[in-house]
């Protein structure tokens, strides 16, 4: 079996833990990070919004990181961590809830 180049490694997105391959799951992580984090009313973040956050993370630190030898790695302890399924769930019923709202207000 030939070994992958680094290029080809890159391309194909090995560089980034596989539940962060999907540009969906990106998505909606960088969207719940937005939410918890108040970004729109921290001044932090200067303007940026979570999508040109998802773009300078993915796009260009990591994959900077992983041109250099460095990628994200779970953690080896014993703890207990929570699970993207579950936050993200969390936050696609916190959105629907929202939109269903959003509907019932509009109902004449």
């Amino acid at each position: 079996m030939k070994k992958k180049t680094l290029e080809q490694w890159m391309k194909d997105g090995s560089y980034l833990p596989k539940f962060l391959r999907d540009f969906h799951a990106q998505k909606d992580i960088f969207k719940w990070l937005w939410r918890k984090t108040d970004a729109d009313k921290n001044d932090t973040f200067n303007g940026m919004n979570w999508i040109s956050a998802h773009i300078f993370a993915i796009d260009y630190f990591l994959w900077f990181m992983a041109k250099h030898g460095y990628t994200l790695q779970p953690v080896r302890k014993d703890f207990e961590f929570r699970d993207w399924t579950t936050t993200i769930d969390s936050l696609k019923q916190e959105e629907a809830e929202a939109f269903r709202k959003m509907m019932e207000e509009r109902k004449p």
